[in-house]
């Protein structure tokens, strides 16, 4: 689907490191989106793959703050036709083009950012999902690596079409599951200021 991402994040207690100023510079870094819709019959599969995130994100004082955002256009199936039924039909990209998400809570983010290198997996995060017009809580997990000032980050999370009031697809008797299965994938720069 579209998941065009927006990441204003705000409000987290960082204790350990809250004197250091830090900045993510995603439109600096490489990434892309992908998503995985099941049909029914489960037969059918439906991977899709977009550009990565745009934004930046501030760490300071205990509080992150920033938006990356995802670009609905970019998103490819594979097949024209399904491509632009998605973007016109069900995503109505003229009128939400973009999905965004603000971050509310990620966990290990003082052990990650405290030491010049980090690799932790399944690190749990939650906030909220803005697409369609609609915004809904989301939770994930990401494996975030971290090298001197490179991180790496490839979270995983999952929506429901309905949740964004986006109808479901279907054609020649072939519908498309409820769930849909996010991954993003981003490497940028991050910088203690």
């Amino acid at each position: 689907m579209k998941p065009l991402l927006l990441i204003t994040i705000f409000f987290l207690s960082l204790p350990l490191f809250a004197a250091t100023k830090w900045s993510l510079d995603a439109d600096q870094g490489k990434g892309e989106i992908e998503f995985l819709a099941i049909g029914k019959p489960k037969a059918l599969k439906i991977h899709g793959k977009g550009g990565g995130p745009k934004g930046k994100i501030f760490i300071e004082d205990g509080k992150i703050l920033g938006d990356l955002t995802f670009d609905l256009s970019t998103l490819d199936t594979g097949i024209s036709l399904r491509n632009r039924h998605l973007k016109e039909k069900y995503l109505e990209i003229e009128k939400f083009p973009k999905a965004e998400l603000s971050l509310t809570k990620i966990d290990h983010l003082e052990k990650i950012l405290s030491s010049d290198r980090a690799d932790i997996d399944g690190v749990p995060f939650s906030g909220i999902l803005s697409l369609h017009g609609i915004d809904k809580p989301i939770s994930g997990t990401a494996d975030i690596e971290k090298e001197n000032q490179t991180l790496s980050v490839k979270a995983a999370f999952g929506i429901k079409i309905r949740d964004f009031n986006i109808g479901i697809p279907s054609f020649a008797g072939i519908t498309v599951a409820d769930d849909i299965h996010i991954e993003v994938d981003l490497k940028t720069p991050l910088l203690s200021q």
